[in-house]
């Protein structure tokens, strides 16, 4: 491959470190969680276009560290709406009234649309860890979600409020975000997609979309842990998790900081076109390589 070819030419090493590898794949996590552009595509992607064989970088546990960090972003920019939710939540269980506040509805609207999410989670671990890492299945969702929100971007004009949800459309954004176990689906992209297709502004879908992470990014990280053992995070493996961790975190906050406030006046067309482009990309290495 021709990008090979150029490291090779020019005598360097450093793609090749376990080190550089996590701080890069911490980086595409940061950015792309938050993007509707598949941070699992992403994932996939770099080690196979790479070739980084290292089995700390490919291992399931890794990426959910990755997960992690981009978890403890959406944790430092939304904690006021996160306490205020939670602080609701337990308020609704107390008095038997959902109703009382905004906020109590919203957050059993969140818990709702996490329960599909975990449903896919439980019933296709091995498959998401597996069969739906291939590149081809990668390069198909990246460009099918891609122009689904596309056609959705251009048609939009709904300014609804995510309090405004109803049960089913919360229960919908949550079907929207089980689809994202299949690599190159994108969380951000079919939850924020989902919501601006039920008429939230592109905005408050956003907001839905990252309040939404925090719960299923949470049970996962929970759950996944019983991978980890000494072997695992001995020697450089801690190391590695702990750079990619960081490194996601850092750009994840800026990455949500920057998105929202795009998205009060710009639209998703381009990152729609970055989707097909890089599923062009995929498709054409993987019929050359």
């Amino acid at each position: 491959m021709l990008y090979q070819a150029f490291l090779i030419a020019a005598g360097a090493k450093w793609w090749d470190s376990e080190m550089f590898a996590a701080a890069v794949l911490g980086v595409a996590q940061g950015i792309t969680e938050f993007l509707p552009i598949s941070s699992s595509g992403h994932l996939v992607v770099l080690p196979w276009a790479f070739q980084w064989s290292s089995p700390v970088l490919n291992s399931l546990p890794f990426t959910v560290a990755l997960h992690v960090g981009t978890l403890f972003a959406v944790l430092l920019v939304f904690w006021r709406d996160i306490l205020a939710l939670a602080g609701a939540f337990l308020a609704s269980i107390r008095e038997r009234d959902v109703r009382a506040a905004p906020e109590r509805r919203l957050a059993w609207l969140l818990v709702l649309a996490t329960l599909p999410a975990v449903v896919a989670g439980l019933l296709l671990e091995d498959a998401a860890a597996t069969v739906l890492r291939s590149p081809w299945i990668v390069a198909g969702t990246l460009a099918g979600v891609g122009l689904v929100m596309w056609v959705v971007d251009a048609r939009h004009t709904g300014e609804r409020s995510c309090h405004s949800l109803g049960w089913r459309e919360a229960a919908l954004i949550g079907f929207a975000q089980a689809l994202a176990i299949v690599p190159g689906v994108s969380r951000s992209g079919s939850t924020i997609t989902m919501g601006m297709l039920l008429g939230l502004s592109r905005v408050q879908a956003a907001r839905f979309s990252f309040l939404l992470m925090a719960p299923i990014i949470f049970g996962a990280g929970l759950w996944e842990a019983r991978h980890l053992d000494s072997a695992t995070l001995s020697g450089s493996g801690g190391t590695v998790f702990v750079v990619g961790l960081l490194s996601a975190l850092a750009v994840g906050y800026l990455c949500i900081r920057v998105f929202l406030r795009y998205l009060q006046r710009g639209r998703l067309w381009p990152l729609a076109l970055y989707r097909l482009a890089l599923a062009a990309l995929i498709v054409v290495m993987l019929v050359t390589r």
